[in-house]
Order: structure tokens, then C-alpha cells, then sequence
């Protein structure tokens, strides 16, 4: 993909679910994506527990669904994509994915 720039790779997975309202037991591996974690921001939840989501940009060649993972094996951080919206036009296709982290450490200030 010309004209982004990436500057990570994630590895993408898909949770398996034997049933829609069971938490999903597996995951299958869906390969790596390069991708670029943007704007990154916490905020306090309901429990006053640090919530931190993020918009990624990653390259289409691995196409992302509502509930996958992707996990940065250079921080440890395991983001779970809540929306994908593809994006297209002169050769800079990319998937915008709103996620949130679901495991990791967070350093808080």
C-alpha cells in the first residue's frame, strides 16, 4: 500500500464463538496487519476504571470485522476493533478501525 505510513504490525485474530452470547474460548489467527495506532486516548469508566481507545488505520490486506483482535507484540496491548469503516481512493486503501485496548499494561501518569 503506497502513501500510508504504518508504523507497526499487528497480529490479527478472530474469537471463536460457539454461540453469540458465550465469550469466545479461541481465537483463530488471522496474520499480521500493518497498521498505525492513532490518537489514542483514555477515559474514565462507570467504575472510574481508565478506558483507552484508539483509532487504527490498517492496511486492507487482511480484512477486519466488528470483535476482532489485534495485538501489538511491541507493547504488549491487545486492542479489540469495535467499528471498521474501509476507506478507498487513489491507491491509498486502508481500514479505519475504532478499538479499544482489552489487555496490556497501561501507564498511567
Amino acid at each position: 500500500m503506497v502513501g500510508h505510513l504504518f508504523t507497526t504490525v499487528l497480529t490479527a485474530a478472530r474469537p471463536v464463538h460457539a454461540d453469540a452470547d458465550e465469550v469466545a474460548s479461541s481465537t483463530t489467527a488471522l496474520g499480521s496487519v500493518r497498521a498505525h495506532v492513532s490518537g489514542a486516548k483514555g477515559e474514565p469508566d462507570r467504575l472510574g476504571q481508565q478506558v483507552v481507545s484508539a483509532t487504527i488505520l490498517a492496511d486492507p490486506a487482511v480484512a477486519l470485522r466488528r470483535g476482532d483482535l489485534l495485538t501489538d507484540p511491541a507493547t504488549g496491548l491487545q486492542w479489540q476493533v469495535l467499528t471498521v469503516v474501509m476507506r478507498r481512493g487513489l491507491g491509498l486503501d486502508y481500514q479505519a478501525c475504532e478499538s479499544r485496548v482489552v489487555s496490556g499494561v497501561v501507564v498511567e501518569p
